[in-house]
């Protein structure tokens, strides 16, 4: 991870692949119009948007600035319900399926790593195995969720 985070200055979160029989758990779970308030906050919109991928389990290494856009809605503990076991439907929830996102509005790039043996192949896997092989797939093969219109305005 760290070999990545320094020489690709423009990745901004790195997280794990889905274990396959995860990978169905990875949706809205009817957090989208909690999500959407607050991408509105990150000047988003998220009508368009109808496939979410997020870190499973909330688990990744992150630069603090491809968070910045979701520390800076100042969120406070008043903006959360008291913890009574949800399975969802909460802004906690809501802000878990935004960490792609946020990164993507601050203008960097996520990519997720995997143990290729353990995943069916994709187009979208790609062997680490040289420095140039991670450059040309972060640059040129990395997936978005955010295209045109629904991108970050200045």
């Amino acid at each position: 991870m760290g070999t990545v985070a320094r020489r690709f200055s423009y990745v901004g979160i790195i997280a794990p692949q889905h274990f396959p029989f995860i990978r169905p758990w990875i949706h809205w779970a009817g957090c989208k119009e909690l999500a959407g308030a607050l991408a509105k906050r990150m000047r988003v919109e998220l009508e368009t948007l109808e496939n979410i991928d997020f870190p499973s389990g909330s688990m990744f290494w992150a630069r603090p600035q491809a968070l910045k856009p979701l520390l800076d809605l100042n969120l406070a503990a008043t903006d959360f319900p008291e913890e009574s076991g949800q399975l969802s439907l909460t802004n906690a929830h809501a802000i878990e399926r935004l960490f792609f996102v946020s990164c993507e509005v601050a203008g960097l790039k996520w990519l997720k790593i995997a143990i290729l043996q353990w995943h069916p192949s994709n187009e979208h896997h790609q062997s680490a195995s040289s420095r140039l092989i991670v450059r040309r797939f972060v640059r040129k093969r990395n997936v978005a969720l955010l295209r045109g219109e629904n991108r970050n305005r200045p």
